[in-house]
């Protein structure tokens, strides 16, 4: 039958947890979720062995927020993000009908630690130039073809963003991209 599913379901895989709350009322279809989703690790290093890689030890991270399809995709409503001292809340939508796909995110957040995100201390390489001149970004040219596999419209507000360098505050982010 296709009747409403409901689902409670909390399991953990590497010292990480994800927990989904709800239902599903069209399961043949993978339709009509309306599911409460979170998710909590201590750090990120704990997921390194499902990823085959090192990942950094950064943490804890908590996310939660309501998982519901929409006419075409996906959305995720009020989510909430804390990740160390980083926060993000608001809405985020996916549409996957068409080519390519569509993210459309309204997001807030008092702080952003990019700082945090970048590692451990050491400093990034510059690269030099014959004439001595020290470049910020490296000569090879960078890698965007990844921003044409799908349609973004993102605004962020930020109340602080913090950098190893710098500390923006009253941050308002709008990017477009489209393919």
């Amino acid at each position: 039958t296709n009747k409403g599913y409901p689902i409670k379901l909390v399991t953990s895989v590497n010292k990480a947890t994800l927990g989904l709350d709800g239902q599903i009322s069209r399961p043949k279809e993978v339709a009509g979720l309306d599911l409460a989703i979170s998710f909590q690790v201590a750090s990120l290093a704990e997921l390194s062995q499902l990823t085959g890689g090192k990942l950094p030890d950064f943490g804890p991270i908590n996310l939660a927020g309501k998982l519901t399809d929409v006419e075409g995709g996906y959305s995720l409503k009020s989510l909430s993000l804390k990740a160390g001292t980083t926060d993000l809340a608001g809405d985020m939508t996916v549409l996957t009908a068409g080519k390519p796909p569509i993210l459309k995110a309204q997001l807030e957040s008092n702080m952003i630690d990019l700082a945090a995100f970048a590692g451990g201390e050491e400093e990034h390489q510059t690269e030099q130039k014959k004439d001595g001149v020290t470049k910020v970004f490296p000569s090879d040219p960078l890698p965007l073809d990844g921003l044409k596999s799908a349609n973004i419209e993102l605004t962020l507000t930020a109340k602080k963003i913090q950098t190893k360098k710098a500390t923006l505050e009253n941050t308002k982010l709008v990017l477009t991209l489209n393919s």
